[in-house]
């Protein structure tokens, strides 16, 4: 995971009962759909509202919305696990402690393999 602060352009779908859904972003010049949108909130002062959301073949990203100014920042990142990386440790094979952990998402919660 790497902490970010990465202003992005968003498109999104705001319903008439405040439901806020990202449906894509504008990453380093290209458009890229929104995969798949986790779980969200807000700050207790209501000032960021946040989503995880996931992006096929880019990885698992924090994507955070300033209600104050409507601007949309990427603030985490997870880099997708390799395919060899996820057999590996699945198979049981050592991890090299300079290795980050892998973390993949599963039913709306992170889990770490």
């Amino acid at each position: 995971m790497n902490f970010t602060d990465i202003p992005v352009a968003v498109e999104a779908r705001f319903d008439a009962d405040g439901t806020i859904t990202p449906l894509a972003l504008e990453w380093q010049g290209r458009g890229l759909p929104i995969s798949d949108v986790g779980r969200s909130w807000a700050t207790a002062d209501g000032q960021l509202r946040c989503w995880l959301v996931m992006i096929a073949a880019r990885g698992t990203f924090e994507l955070c919305l300033n209600t104050t100014t409507l601007r949309w920042r990427i603030t985490r990142a997870w880099e997708p696990p390799t395919l060899a990386k996820v057999h590996n440790l699945r198979k049981g094979a050592p991890v090299p402690n300079n290795s980050p952990p892998v973390s993949v998402l599963h039913t709306d919660r992170y889990i770490r393999l």
